[in-house]
Parts: C-alpha cells; sequence; structure tokens
C-alpha cells in the first residue's frame, strides 16, 4: 500500500506544478499507456516523463510506472524533428491466475518525436533495461534479474 501512495504523491506533485510546461500523451504498443511530460524541468530540453502503463497481453493483467529523465535533440535540419534519449526507473506488477509478481527496475530509453504543430506531436520510442522480481505461485516464492523491453507509437497533447 506504501508504495502505491508514493507513487500517487509523487505523481500529484508533478501534475500540480504550474511553473512547468506541459504535455499528456497516448501510448499504442507494448505496453498501452497514458503519459504525462513535464518539460525543462531539469534545464533547457531536459524532461521528466511518467507513464502509466496497463498490458491486458498473453492472458494477465500487467500495470506499471516509468519514469524518465529525457534529454531532446534536433535530428538534422528537419524542422519539428527531434530525438531523446536517457533513462529512468520502473514498477511493474503482473497477475495470471495464481501468479503474481512485484519488478521495480531501470531502463535506457530513446525514441523520436515529430511536431505537427504547437500543441501535437507523434512520437515513436522504446525502453530496454533490467528488473528484479519477485513473486508467487501458490505457495512458491521466486524472485530473479529478468529483461526489461517496451515500445510505443503515440501522441502528445501540449495543453
Amino acid at each position: 500500500m506504501k508504495k502505491y501512495l508514493v507513487v500517487a504523491v509523487v505523481g500529484l506533485t508533478t501534475l500540480s506544478s504550474s511553473a512547468l510546461a506541459d504535455s499528456f500523451g497516448v501510448r499504442l504498443g507494448y505496453p498501452l499507456g497514458l503519459q504525462y511530460t513535464a518539460e525543462n524541468t531539469f534545464g533547457k530540453e531536459k524532461d521528466l516523463r511518467i507513464a502509466a502503463t496497463f498490458s491486458p497481453f498473453y492472458g494477465d493483467l500487467e500495470i506499471g510506472v516509468q519514469a524518465d529523465y529525457l534529454i531532446n535533440k534536433p535530428l538534422g535540419d528537419t524542422k519539428g524533428l527531434n530525438f531523446f534519449y536517457g533513462g529512468g526507473v520502473h514498477f511493474n506488477l503482473a497477475t495470471f491466475g495464481s501468479y503474481s509478481s512485484f519488478a521495480p527496475g531501470a531502463q535506457f530509453t530513446g525514441g523520436l518525436e515529430f511536431k505537427l504543430d504547437k500543441n501535437l506531436s507523434v512520437f515513436l520510442d522504446t525502453s530496454v533495461g533490467a528488473s528484479f522480481y519477485t513473486g508467487s505461485y501458490y505457495s512458491y516464492r521466486y524472485s530473479g534479474l529478468q529483461p526489461y523491453y517496451e515500445g510505443a507509437l503515440g501522441l502528445n497533447f501540449k495543453l
């Protein structure tokens, strides 16, 4: 329960800051999700992105939160095309029948963003990293290290 409270407090604190330019996005891919980006949080072109994810694939239910520190750079002379890179942390919960797990970890993230106009952009990104997982299957407890990956195509809407 405490971990949910921490995630909620961090999320509300970020969302309530009026000093930041912000955008909201929809993520289509593995996993599905919504994201919030607080632009220039760490300086010019250095953003904080928080994504809430949901994966109903493969007959199980997985929910997660990912937070990334991202650096934006223009890509060549193409107006509105940027690449971004960075890293951060994630926390995932999964359940399938009698199986359940919790998997915190860290990842590297990279991608492209194309600004269609000042309030709308399209992005493509991927994250790779590692998770330490722990869980249970009936009365059997298990833990270990596993690869972490995700990718999405989506839209960002600037407010």
